[in-house]
């Protein structure tokens, strides 16, 4: 994020307290952190970091120079699809095994951007989903 917000603030002029990044992570896309320790594996493309950011950074200029009035709703929804990924094994410890029992959070926090006339632009939510599809370990 440091240098993500760095990108946009050389990009746009913004003060870096008023940027807000959000994020997210998946087991079945490309790096996008440098810092990460899996270079062993040469699974970090530099230039797709870099070319990344660099959208990114032009993401958020068109947005600066493309604002329009708009009206912000919030609201809660509820999705059924989530479980505990962490079951105590009786030694103190905690096996990583589908927990059903266990309490987990439906909500889906959502965030509407809508014109003044009432047409919707843009969504953005968040679901307490850990993001796996290929198992924990894949080759892609």
């Amino acid at each position: 994020a440091p240098e993500a917000r760095q990108r946009i603030c050389a990009r746009t002029g913004l003060n870096p307290s008023h940027i807000l990044l959000s994020g997210s992570h998946t087991h079945c896309g490309p790096v996008l952190r440098r810092e990460m320790d899996i270079r062993r594996h040469g699974f970090i493309d530099e230039d797709y970091i870099d070319t990344t950011l660099d959208r990114l950074a032009e993401a958020a200029y068109q947005a600066l120079n493309q604002r329009q009035p708009a009206r912000l709703r919030v609201g809660i929804g509820w999705c059924g699809i989530s479980s505990s990924r962490r079951r105590p094994d009786g030694e103190g410890g905690v096996a990583f095994k589908p927990s059903l029992d266990a309490p987990h959070d439906h909500r889906v926090s959502v965030l509407t951007v809508e014109s003044p006339d009432g047409d919707l632009r843009h969504v953005l939510y968040s679901y307490a989903c850990h993001p796996t599809s290929s198992g924990a370990i894949s080759r892609i």
